[in-house]
């Protein structure tokens, strides 16, 4: 049951937070909604981290992982695979497989007993 809860408490709070943004958005590049499996690591590092990737645009993506970013810091990014069926790995519209980004905010999704992040990054250089 706890499990459940923490799961429920998180997708209640990522919902407020997308209502949120939506609310405030000022990007201009349109967001595409996806679902794929990314790692990424700090700049120069070689260790990697798993995340879930959930949307993305020309200029950056948002993704959530388990690990605490901090604005400011370089990451390097790589898509694995999608799950989602409206992404062709043709399409010039989709998340870039390899890139550098700059987290740009985060968001804590924990709930009581697991620390989750959502995390906004923006591409160093337009596609």
């Amino acid at each position: 049951m706890g499990t459940n809860h923490f799961f429920l408490d998180k997708e209640i709070k990522a919902l407020g937070l997308a209502n949120k943004i939506a609310k405030t958005e000022r990007r201009r590049p349109a967001r595409h909604k996806c679902e794929a499996a990314i790692e990424w690591s700090y700049f120069n590092k070689e260790i990697y981290f798993d995340a879930k990737l959930l949307n993305f645009s020309e200029g950056g993506i948002y993704f959530e992982t388990d690990h605490d970013l901090k604005p400011g810091v370089t990451i390097f990014l790589k898509t694995n695979m999608f799950s989602s069926s409206n992404i062709n790995s043709l399409d010039p519209e989709r998340p870039r497989s390899v890139s550098l980004g700059e987290v740009k905010w985060r968001v804590d999704l924990s709930g009581s007993d697991q620390s989750y992040y959502g995390v906004g990054v923006r591409y160093p250089f337009p596609n």
